[in-house]
């Protein structure tokens, strides 16, 4: 949906406890210039702490991600979109 529509953004936080399966694609996601603005890591976090500890969910993505990769889904791209003006539908 996200190459499809430039409005839908994805939070992968919650599907951080299965690593394994999300670092690949995240990774390749994040090589998409136009993808890559549109990732946001952090609203669900609270729900994914019944899998794991805050800081084994910290270790499993930085494991997964280089920093600066870390930084534009974690503190970037969260700030940048609640910055944003939502036009009124309509």
């Amino acid at each position: 949906m996200m190459l499809q529509y430039p409005q839908v953004y994805a939070d992968i936080s919650y599907i951080l406890h299965q690593n394994t399966l999300v670092t690949p694609l995240l990774t390749q996601t994040l090589q998409n210039p136009g993808l890559r603005k549109r990732v946001l890591f952090g609203t669900d976090f609270f729900v994914v702490r019944n899998h794991n500890s805050d800081k084994d969910l910290l270790g499993l993505m930085m494991g997964g991600l280089r920093e600066a990769d870390f930084d534009v889904i974690a503190r970037e791209n969260p700030r940048e979109f609640l910055e944003k003006t939502i036009a009124p539908l309509g």
